[in-house]
């Protein structure tokens, strides 16, 4: 753990969010944000002078530790449809930097906001056009159906500066049968859309898998180019970055070598 993560987690100027709002999945909520703060860092190209976009920003967990790498240039807005994340974000996490905001998403999802008033494919993120340096996606593309996933790639293509990057986390399969899971907590079914959803827990998109050829397919159609992929551990693969798979998003060249129109 570097010096800066160090001064920024278990002090009381970063507190630990209380056990209900936790929905971020297993994990020690500490060591994990720091271990994504590295490889925002070093797949992600995150400096000290970027805007970072956090969709599904939860709790804080990835919020927390960029709250002590960012600079007095850098700038963070956080969005999640929890409003209790959201509202404990903005009292507890945003004033660790002068730069951070957080935002509610009134977005349905059937496990993570039911009550959500809008649906979340074809729901404009409020930030402007090219106003992101990083976009950071963990555990969401994992939790959405194939149309909510097409449009997010689209916003992330909106919302991205020339240059900007996206991380992004998910299940993606090498082909598009019925994959045959190595962690005994997924199993996954194809639907009607050509995506993978949960059948374990009666709630389809607890888990969500794609065919890493659809992502491709769909990102170029967004305009973004997936540049890095790094397999995860869940599919059995010890050597794996971190457990979900991760793919490093850019906006794709125009044929001209310049910006795409």
């Amino acid at each position: 753990m570097t010096a800066v993560i160090a001064r920024n987690l278990g002090t009381p100027e970063a507190p630990l969010p209380p056990p209900e709002l936790h929905c971020v999945g297993d994990g020690d909520f500490r060591a994990i944000g720091a271990e994504f703060l590295d490889h925002l860092i070093a797949v992600g190209g995150l400096t000290a002078d970027d805007r970072v976009l956090d969709v599904g920003c939860g709790v804080g967990r990835i919020a927390v530790p960029l709250a002590g790498h960012l600079g007095p240039r850098g700038r963070y807005l956080g969005i999640d449809v929890s409003a209790a994340g959201i509202a404990w974000c903005q009292h507890h996490v945003a004033p660790l930097h002068d730069g951070f905001a957080f935002a509610h998403l009134d977005a349905h999802h059937p496990l993570y906001h039911p009550a959500g008033r809008q649906a979340a494919a074809g729901l404009r993120w409020p930030l402007a056009d090219g106003a992101a340096d990083l976009v950071v996606l963990t555990s969401v593309f994992t939790h959405l159906s194939a149309a909510e996933t097409r449009w997010y790639l689209r916003e992330i293509a909106r919302v991205l500066a020339p240059g900007g990057r996206c991380f992004s986390t998910w299940f993606l399969l090498d082909g598009e049968e019925t994959p045959t899971e190595a962690d005994p907590r997924l199993r996954f079914a194809r639907g009607a859309d050509g995506a993978f959803y949960d059948t374990l827990t009666g709630v389809p998109t607890a888990a969500v898998a794609y065919g890493r050829d659809w992502l491709f397919a769909e990102a170029a159609a967004a305009g973004l180019a997936v540049v890095q992929f790094h397999r995860g551990r869940w599919s059995g693969d010890a050597t794996g970055l971190t457990f979900q798979d991760v793919a490093l998003l850019r906006a794709a060249a125009a044929p001209d070598g310049g910006a795409p129109s």
